[in-house]
């Protein structure tokens, strides 16, 4: 497994209203007061994206597949890596209803917000699927929302690569992790 680093996440204290002035790069996020600013995804994250566009589109094509944009919750804006959405939202620069799907692509520096704060808020938003790719760990882990809690639908590995992924009643999406993170 290769060592990955990258600059620790940026946290200042921040009202929402300064937050919402910051222009889109770099990257930032709010969190209950605090903004968060990350480095510039590695271009292996961005290679992986790119392929579960092509996927995503290819497999839900009366959705609307979203890289970066930003996500406003209660207590939070979040910009997941990616978004499904089944209707397009009302503001250009904001999703306010819970997407389909929520993808993060886990960088070193945003695991404990990716798997932790992240996993939290989503649930707590409505987020019907959070999708989260580990390239370091070779793990793609596809958790449902039950309604108050996640359940693991799909956990690809090494082991077991493949699998399907019903995304509500707009189709199947087959991943293949191989193919995800191929270099």
């Amino acid at each position: 497994m290769e060592t990955q680093t990258e600059p620790p996440i940026t946290r200042i204290q921040m009202s929402l209203a300064d937050y919402l002035e910051l222009p889109e790069k770099p990257k930032a996020e709010w969190v209950r007061g605090e903004t968060l600013i990350m480095t510039l995804p590695q271009l292996m994250h961005q290679y992986i994206l790119t392929r579960l566009i092509l996927l995503l589109s290819g497999a839900l094509t009366d959705c609307f597949i979203i890289s970066e944009a930003g996500f406003r919750m209660i207590d939070s804006c979040r910009r997941p890596d990616l978004m499904v959405l089944d209707n397009w939202p009302k503001d250009e620069h904001w999703v306010d209803d819970p997407p389909l799907v929520a993808v993060e692509v886990i960088s070193p520096s945003t695991r404990n917000e990716d798997m932790i704060r992240k996993l939290v808020e989503y649930l707590a938003a409505g987020v019907k699927q959070y999708w989260i790719l580990d390239r370091q760990y070779r793990r793609i882990t596809v958790l449902h929302n039950l309604g108050g809690q996640w359940g693991n639908e799909v956990v690809l590995d090494d082991s077991h690569p493949k699998a399907s992924v019903l995304v509500g009643n707009h189709g199947t999406v087959t991943l293949d992790m191989t193919a995800l993170f191929a270099e």
